[in-house]
């Protein structure tokens, strides 16, 4: 990292020692943000960005899900959780939502047993379809974390990043300096001749 700049005066003194406390409080943040802690955090409640009554969802068309793509397994299935089996195989309606994209179909892999095959499911959002109740758990589990900046951070980054810069610039013009000086010495100093003059 580069050194501190050397302040005029006491009051731009007093406003690095401030923005260095700040920049290390946020680093600090930072490095104890962890996924547990995220996860801890108190979740946002939102309103259903399909509102939809009863009576419209029962009149929409049904639409049924099927995997994408299937994976054998060659694992063989365990028969003590055939009820938890039955249970997770049954046809349940749900409304996939996708808050970040809206529209877009929310692609993953599900493997609930061992013995099951891997399926590949694309289930269309903001609509009422049925399928499989494990499919609807896991799209209950999916869960996304949106780390963002606020403007202060930022303006204080880029404060940061100025001083920074402006460094490089007056280190890089010194030597440039000292380069050309040393450069144009030669041409102030009288050329040592061979002729001998009478």
């Amino acid at each position: 990292m580069v050194d501190k700049p050397k302040p005029t005066s006491s009051l731009a003194e007093k406003e690095l020692d401030k923005v260095e406390k700040q920049f290390e409080a946020f680093d600090n943040q930072v490095q104890q943000m962890t996924l547990d802690r995220m996860n801890t955090a108190p979740k946002q409640d939102v309103e259903q960005q399909t509102l939809m009554s009863q009576e419209d969802i029962e009149k929409s068309k049904r639409i049924y899900l099927k995997p994408f793509k299937s994976i054998g397994s060659k694992e063989k299935f365990n028969e003590d959780y055939r009820k938890y089996y039955n249970f997770s195989m049954e046809q349940v309606q749900f409304i996939a939502e996708n808050k970040e994209i809206i529209g877009e179909t929310c692609e993953f892999w599900t493997k609930p047993f061992a013995g099951m095959p891997a399926e590949f499911w694309k289930v269309p959002t903001n609509k009422p379809v049925w399928g499989p109740r494990h499919v609807a758990e896991r799209l209950t589990g999916c869960k996304y974390h949106r780390l963002k900046m606020e403007i202060q951070q930022l303006v204080l980054m880029v404060m940061v990043n100025i001083m920074d810069l402006w460094l490089l610039i007056v280190q890089f013009s010194g030597s440039m300096l000292f380069l050309l000086m040393k450069e144009n010495q030669s041409l102030w100093e009288p050329e040592a001749s061979n002729e001998l003059s009478i």
